[in-house]
């Protein structure tokens, strides 16, 4: 057996190995071996929701675990919402701040299957 995407073999363990088994939480699954005297099987299914150690997000690539950092944490946790960027409220906008006319054109726009490229800025 050798490692990979899905496995990790193990001698012993250590704390430092919860960010494996994050990585695999996060990615496909997967699970790590430890031989000697004793011998140890850890499995890890694929989690629905993101999953952190000490804070720090990890996803299983190849061999390796990567820390995901932004853009591809973003990404990442907004994947596993089953969400987009678009999809997401801007806090910083308020009702108010939307103009009636503009969401009307919008709503004719789409109902007539334009696409939002060919439609003209409004100011």
């Amino acid at each position: 057996m050798s490692e990979g995407r899905r496995l990790e073999l193990k001698t012993s363990w250590h704390d430092d190995y919860l960010k494996s088994v994050c990585a695999f939480a996060n990615a496909a699954g997967g699970g790590a071996l430890e031989g000697g005297v004793d011998f140890l099987r850890i499995v890890v299914e694929p989690y629905p929701v993101s999953i952190s150690c000490r804070g720090v997000y990890y996803q299983r690539s190849g061999s390796t675990n990567q820390v995901l950092q932004s853009p591809a944490l973003d990404r990442f946790l907004l994947g596993k919402t089953g969400r987009c960027w678009d999809g997401m409220p801007d806090p910083r906008v308020a009702l108010e701040d939307l103009d009636p006319v503009a969401i009307r054109e919008l709503i004719r726009f789409s109902s007539l299957g334009v696409r939002s490229d060919d439609v003209p800025c409004m100011t």
